[in-house]
């Protein structure tokens, strides 16, 4: 079983997109957040026979946006669980690794993210234990494994750069795969992408 889980803030409660709040009005930041996740969605929405799909939402899901959501794309809400972006996404891979065979986590800010990328790296999963999709601010955008997730591989920092997943990766004697560098959309000059 595959399980594809994708990490989103409720443009309405979730305050999206605070670095853009010297060039974004809120309204503006609520609607671009939006038009990213439901970009994303009718990507992953493509795989929806094949993939669990797990929505999970900061800092809850019972928004009625998200309700829609659910029944429109045949989603499964999850809260996220933890204090800071770390720990959720530490919570979310031990959870979805128990159950599942390769287990992916993606963000939901990437446009240029498509359900063949997604693909690219399932079909890695088949050869390596863990999948990295770098971005170009030196994180990155999507992180798979296959079987139970070891804790380790993200090391307790919530600034964790692409390098350093790979390096804890490999002192884990473990293998790894790079999808190609895409671009988030955090900063100002991010939406120069767009």
């Amino acid at each position: 079983m595959f399980s594809l889980n994708i990490f989103s803030k409720c443009p309405y409660r979730g305050k999206p997109k605070t670095r853009l709040k010297d060039l974004l009005s809120k309204s503006e930041r609520e609607y671009i957040s939006i038009l990213m996740l439901k970009n994303l969605l009718d990507e992953t929405h493509k795989l929806d026979n094949f993939i669990d799909i797990n929505l999970w939402v900061y800092p809850d899901c019972e928004h009625i946006f998200y309700r829609k959501l659910e029944k429109d794309y045949k989603l499964n809400l999850m809260n996220q669980e933890g204090e800071n972006l770390f720990d959720r996404m530490m919570f979310c891979l031990n959870n979805e690794s128990s159950r599942s065979d390769k287990t992916l986590l993606i963000g939901s800010d990437i446009p240029s993210l498509n359900s063949n990328i997604i693909l690219d790296a399932l079909s890695l999963l088949n050869s390596k234990d863990v999948v990295l999709g770098p971005s170009k601010d030196e994180g990155f955008y999507l992180i798979g494994i296959k079987g139970f997730f070891d804790n380790e591989i993200l090391n307790a920092n919530e600034n964790l750069s692409c390098k350093q997943v790979q390096n804890n990766v490999l002192s884990k004697s473990m293998s790894f795969g790079l999808l190609n560098k895409l671009k988030d959309i955090d900063e100002p000059n991010d939406l120069l992408f767009l």
